[in-house]
């Protein structure tokens, strides 16, 4: 039995490794989702500043006479808070994608944890049913040994009979 438990011991090994890089997995794929959040707060927080911002350089643009110069600079700034928008765009993008793989990487670590628990398991069904029949072998011999036995003890008794027999003749 040494070697099913060896074996055993090696099985839950396996999935008790499985289970932990899958808790590493699903670790990664919530702090994923929540950096792709904060992105998205932190998006949506500029869009708010960058539109106010905007507003209030035309107000004060509408409030005074102005130069060209002046009109040029407020189309630079809106320029610099569209460029400011698309870099934040992109990094929750990619902060998307991050998201997106560590999701795939913990889904296929979930796959490999319940196949490992899988495979534990149909060992120790595996165990059980052969120590089972082992057990059955062991019995169906020792009544085959008793069987034996018996018909040995009995042979004697015929044998004793046969010679009581003779003796009294």
């Amino acid at each position: 039995m040494s070697t099913f438990d060896d074996m055993l011991s090696i099985k839950r090994h396996r999935e008790s490794e499985a289970q932990r890089h899958f808790l590493a997995c699903q670790r990664e794929h919530q702090e994923a989702e929540q950096r792709h959040a904060d992105a998205q707060q932190e998006l949506f927080r500029f869009q708010e500043t960058a539109r106010q911002r905007e507003l209030d350089m035309y107000a004060e643009l509408c409030k005074r006479a102005v130069r060209r110069q002046d009109i040029e600079h407020v189309y630079a700034c809106i320029a610099t808070l569209r460029e400011q928008e698309q870099q934040h765009r992109a990094r929750l993008a990619q902060l998307d994608e991050e998201r997106e793989r560590a999701r795939e990487v913990k889904i296929e670590a979930q796959e490999q944890y319940r196949e490992a628990g899988r495979n534990t398991e149909k060992f120790i069904e595996l165990v059980r049913l052969h120590s089972l029949e082992e057990a059955l072998e062991n019995e169906r011999r020792e009544d085959n040994d008793m069987e034996e036995v018996a018909a040995l003890a009995w042979g004697r008794v015929e044998d004793i009979g046969t010679e009581q027999e003779g003796v009294t003749q």
